[in-house]
């Protein structure tokens, strides 16, 4: 009998990419134990989820997260910003269907039900509330095994109280994809997007809109329609509108402001529908440049071989850029377009110095992900003995 792996704690299929990146990302690290076990995905789309990745999809519920724990022999929780003040504020018991709290108590379900568990990867940005903090922590301290992705996360627990050296800095999951071989997986979502081939290059924008966690999106899409409209007219390139969450009234909508507010918005394209990371990735090799404030589009043109300017909207931006070797070109907070047009033509210019740099950066981000691959199928290989000793 296959080893019941069960993977939740993030809102898997709701039309985030950069989630749906991490989720693949992990089942990569798992490749070389595949036949050995059974993985299950907490989402929100458990069918498109199955038949996307080969897994079995069980639906996000109220209940369903307990039983599927109750049902698994090992649990991974993560990756993604999970240990972040993300959750529902107009809703009652939002805080308790959001983050931190619900990867937190997902976690500590596992502990209690003596399931090995793995927090894989996470992401952990400042929490104001100190209870909040405590709660993460003694998740970290319960799971059998904790990785972040990056150092600053594992300075915030070791402050919140986890202990010292337990959570060991990695890399997110993301990092573990590799560009598909198929050529033609770009062709096709191009033509299905609407973009022709021709010679003019293209340059991704994407800006990230959540209405509780996003201010002043006007100024955001006045900036982003600024360097649009500089795109089309300096750099004779096709501006393309990359949301990197799907959901229509999220990052699309404040792309289609953009657009609007443009002086040229026909010169503009705006990807639409859903989108699986790997047809992104596929797409990201045919574009010259990519600027956004979404942290998993830069991932992913990373991994594309794609250069990047980050806008910066917080410190996991920050700490990616860091890492990367790269700079910060401007932040959602001081955005002045004019201000930065030289900059901009300035990287222009430096393609393939930022390419060969980011190259660099993904090489050294990548070994630092090995962590997350050597201890999953570490737990997964000694839950594999414990089985067959038993028999």
């Amino acid at each position: 009998m296959p080893l019941r792996v069960l993977i939740g704690g993030v809102a898997y299929g709701q039309g985030n990419v950069g989630d749906e990146a991490i989720l693949e990302g992990i089942l990569r690290d798992l490749e070389q134990v595949r036949g050995e076990i059974e993985v299950s995905v907490l989402t929100w789309r458990p069918q498109s989820t199955a038949e996307r990745l080969g897994v079995r999809g069980i639906k996000v519920t109220t209940t369903s997260p307990l039983r599927a724990v109750l049902d698994a022999d090992l649990v991974i929780c993560g990756g993604a910003s999970i240990f972040a003040p993300y959750w529902p504020q107009k809703e009652p018991l939002g805080i308790l269907k959001g983050y931190p709290l619900y990867p937190s108590v997902f976690t500590l379900w596992a502990r209690l039900l003596g399931k090995p568990t793995m927090i894989y990867a996470a992401g952990v940005e400042p929490l104001s509330l100190r209870w909040m903090q405590r709660v993460v922590a003694f998740a970290c301290r319960c799971a059998s095994v904790v990785t972040v992705r990056d150092p600053a996360s594992a300075t915030l627990l070791e402050e919140w109280g986890a202990p010292r050296g337990k959570a060991l800095a990695a890399a997110d999951p993301a990092f573990s994809l590799r560009p598909a071989s198929n050529s033609g997986l770009a062709e096709d979502f191009m033509r299905r997007q609407g973009i022709a081939s021709s010679s003019r290059p293209l340059v991704g924008l994407s800006l990230a809109y959540e209405p509780e966690a996003i201010k002043r999106p006007q100024q955001l899409a006045a900036f982003f329609a600024q360097a649009a409209d500089y795109i089309a007219e300096e750099l004779q390139a096709t501006p393309v509108f990359i949301p990197m969450n799907t959901t229509p009234e999220f990052d699309h909508w404040v792309m289609s402001e953009a657009i609007r507010t443009m002086r040229r918005p026909e010169e503009a394209r705006l990807l639409s529908g859903d989108y699986a990371p790997s047809e992104l990735l596929a797409f990201l090799a045919h574009v010259d440049l990519v600027i956004s404030t979404r942290m998993h589009l830069l991932i992913l043109a990373m991994v594309a071989g794609t250069p990047f300017l980050a806008v910066s909207r917080g410190p996991k931006i920050d700490s990616l850029v860091e890492r990367t070797g790269a700079e910060v070109f401007a932040r959602t907070d001081e955005l002045d377009f004019p201000a930065l047009a030289g900059r901009l033509r300035s990287a222009w210019a430096r393609r393939d110095e930022l390419r060969a740099a980011q190259a660099a950066g993904l090489a050294s981000l990548r070994a630092a992900g090995e962590a997350n691959r050597r201890l999953i199928l570490g737990l997964v290989r000694g839950r594999i003995g414990e089985a067959h000793g038993r028999r």
